[in-house]
């Protein structure tokens, strides 16, 4: 039972290091996507109502660049 107690206590720590590490790894993505968003609405012609594509082509495009 103590060991049980343990390994769970060693899982949910390993877990949320895990998460420290994405929450830092995307607090510096985000910022460059957001421009790169920005850069893909200018390039439109600053068109409305393609938000939500431009903000994921920039973060393919960020993501590929960080690869």
């Amino acid at each position: 039972m103590k060991q049980e107690k343990r390994n769970k206590k060693r899982v949910i720590r390993d877990v949320g290091n895990g998460a420290d590490a994405r929450d830092r790894s995307n607090s510096t993505l985000r910022p460059r996507v957001a421009e790169t968003a920005y850069f893909l609405y200018e390039r439109r012609g600053r068109a409305d109502g393609h938000d939500l594509e431009d903000w994921l082509e920039a973060e393919a495009i960020v993501r590929s660049e960080t690869e």
